[in-house]
């Protein structure tokens, strides 16, 4: 019996190993005297046909291929424990998923959002979720259990909040959630969950102002406990790690400042942080301890407040602006935006001449958009904010404005409208994602990958067909990389190809942070209108970013908006300068939600560890300064004493002076 000799080496062990790991449906494994490949059991068994196929020609089966074929079942028994190891590995949290209890009390569609996104997130991951909201899903999710709060969810008109400072709406917003929380805490939902004596791992809040929520902390036994904001950072919820937050370096998002604040920027910007924190701990907290302590008595709320292991901030510096964080302080971005957006409603009329949010015109939203010659602009203000609610000169001006643009424009309104405008189609609601970026449905995903992996299962019987001396590295009329790129050329077009709409030119909001993130997301420059809170801080971002323009609600004119708009559209400044933000912002070593649920199941796995802990959140107030100020005291005692020293000297070499003049003069006499 002849044996092979062109690599003798290959016959004692299995070399030229490679794993092509970028269609994640197969793993493929290659030498020069046989091919093993494991992604389904059909294949298998075709790996197993290959290998006989030489003992069906031959009528016997010679020495060389009893050794094949034993090679190959040990390579398939090897690969087979590998995956398992793998796949144990990798999915031992469904094994040992973490309770968790999510609890997002606000009655705001934009915070609920990303809050919401994590929680299903962690439930996809094999943890078993209960979440308190006041938006629960219209889907029922496995591992995911609602608590319905949806009773205390009201829309009020937050139009007037733009004629209040920033001091008044803080102290406004802790009233009302103090009211809330309350409202909620003693509600049957809340005592039904009670009643069920379960028990959590972790509790994952929203930080922001829903403080007597602490009483489920001592109920539960003191979980690991995780703050989740939906906004910025805000100067107590840096406090409650540690976390070094400068008032002359860090401007609060409260004020329409950059990071680059002036002197007077920089003194309201310390004015305002210091009554923050002082407001918020000598009035809120005690406000919050009483009704905590009616539900739980003896809560320790301040001391909770101290011992968050995790702090998860829904902003970005890219955003925002960069500032010091701590390892278990961490930002994420735009977990609300999902990789399937929903598809465009389809909106007919009802006979009415008189076009309002409910009466659109008869062709359906998608092919508004797909029309429009000269690109469309989009009108939304948001989940808090409804235009129908402005006063009605600013409505007049925009409705007249808008009316007059040569592009279309798809205006998000709830109420009717007194105007007859052919390129303005009025919505009472529209999925934001699928109007500002491109529109893939399950079933175009579904098809995509049917197509990638037919093709690749394809690869696999070319290459088990193939002869025994076949290697597709030194292969010229085949080679994976070569399919790889087809692959990719086939998927890139399939996506053009169904986008949904062309790309909006320009994005008209109000400046609320998700809004911010998804135009950024999708490359749309904006005209922002902000009103209170964070819009104007986000608002002044956009116009340092030179990602768009902003427009008093105010003062506006019809001439101001149509030639704000006009410049955004038509200066390709600022769609140059978005679509590089946005890559930036896509540019991360792991997704947000990825390392928001890698952060979180960390803190879980090791809750009693120290590595996170920084020192400064056990320090006071006293214990922090008063380094620097017995230094001071030290500084001031010796510039006392010096000054004294001084006087004394002087006083002595006067009193010298006098009595040698003194002398001298009686000797002279």
């Amino acid at each position: 019996m002849e044996r092979r000799q062109d690599n003798p080496e290959n016959e004692e062990e299995t070399s030229g190993v490679l794993i092509d790991v970028l269609p994640p449906i197969s793993l493929r494994f290659y030498s020069n005297s046989n091919i093993s490949s494991c992604d389904k059991p059909s294949l298998t068994s075709l790996c197993h046909q290959a290998t006989s196929s030489t003992f069906e020609a031959n009528g016997t089966m010679s020495e060389n291929h009893r050794v094949r074929i034993y090679k190959s079942h040990k390579m398939n028994i090897v690969l087979i424990l590998s995956i398992i190891l793998i796949i144990s590995r990798e999915c031992s949290f469904l094994v040992d998923g973490f309770r968790i209890l999510g609890i997002c009390p606000s009655t705001s569609y934009s915070h609920q959002q990303p809050f919401q996104a994590l929680m299903k997130a962690l439930a996809t991951r094999g943890h078993n979720v209960t979440v308190i909201s006041t938006i629960p899903l219209k889907k029922s999710l496995q591992n995911y259990e609602d608590v319905d709060l949806s009773f205390t969810y009201r829309k009020n008109d937050c139009t007037g909040l733009r004629h209040m400072d920033a001091y008044e709406i803080l102290t406004k917003n802790m009233k009302e959630a103090n009211d809330l929380c309350a409202e909620q805490l003693f509600s049957e939902q809340i005592m039904e969950l009670l009643k069920k004596n379960k028990t959590f791992d972790a509790i994952i809040i929203e930080q922001l102002w829903y403080h007597c929520y602490y009483s489920l902390v001592k109920h539960y036994n003191y979980p690991v406990l995780i703050g989740f904001l939906s906004v910025g950072n805000l100067p107590y919820v840096m406090d409650s790690i540690g976390n070094p937050d400068d008032p002359m370096l860090n401007p609060d998002m409260a004020y329409p400042f950059t990071n680059r604040m002036s002197m007077e920027e920089r003194i309201w910007n310390i004015l305002y942080t210091s009554w923050t924190r002082i407001y918020y701990r000598y009035y809120h907290l005690p406000k919050a301890q009483r009704i905590a302590n009616k539900f739980v008595p003896e809560t320790p709320l301040y001391d909770i407040d101290r011992n968050f292991s995790l702090i998860i901030l829904g902003n970005n510096h890219v955003l925002g602006y960069p500032k010091p964080l701590l390892p278990n302080a961490i930002e994420v971005h735009s977990l609300q935006i999902t990789e399937q957006t929903e598809s465009l409603p389809k909106v007919t009329t009802v006979g009415e001449s008189l076009p309002t949010a409910q009466h659109c015109d008869a062709k359906d939203i998608r092919e508004f958009l797909d029309d429009a010659v000269n690109g469309a602009i989009y009108f939304s203000l948001g989940s808090n904010l409804q235009t129908h609610q402005l006063p009605s000169d600013p409505l007049t001006a925009l409705c007249n404005a808008l009316g007059s643009l040569k592009q279309r424009v798809l205006w998000k309104h709830a109420g009717d409208m007194a105007i007859q405008s052919s390129n303005i189609k009025f919505v009472k609601w529209v999925p934001q994602q699928a109007v500002l970026g491109p529109n893939l449905t399950a079933a175009l995903l579904g098809s995509l990958a049917l197509s990638v992996f037919n093709e690749v299962a394809s690869d696999f019987r070319t290459l088990i067909s193939a002869p025994s001396n076949f290697h597709p590295l030194s292969n010229s009329s085949w080679s994976f990389e070569r399919s790889v790129n087809v692959r990719k050329q086939t998927i890139g077009k399939a996506l053009l190809s169904h986008a949904a709409h062309p790309k909006v030119m320009a994005y008209m909001m109000q400046g609320g942070l998700q809004s911010l993130q998804e135009a950024v997301h999708y490359s749309v420059p904006l005209v922002v209108i902000p009103f209170f809170g964070d819009q104007h801080f986000n608002a002044k971002k956009v116009l340092d970013a030179g990602i768009g323009l902003t427009l008093n609600i105010d003062t506006m004119t019809e001439e101001l908006i149509v030639r704000t708009i006009t410049e955004v559209v038509e200066n390709k400044t600022y769609s140059h300068n978005i679509k590089l933000i946005s890559a930036i912002l896509k540019d991360e070593l792991v997704r947000p939600m990825e390392k928001a649920i890698w952060n979180i199941e960390h803190v879980l796995k090791f809750p009693n560890s120290k590595h996170l802990r920084y020192h400064a959140r056990d320090m006071s107030w006293i214990d922090y300064y008063s380094t620097i100020l017995l230094i001071l005291l030290i500084l001031t005692i010796l510039i006392f004493i010096c000054c004294a020293c001084v006087v004394v000297v002087r006083k002595t070499a006067q009193s010298c002076l006098y009595s040698h003049m003194k002398r001298y003069k009686s000797k002279k006499n």
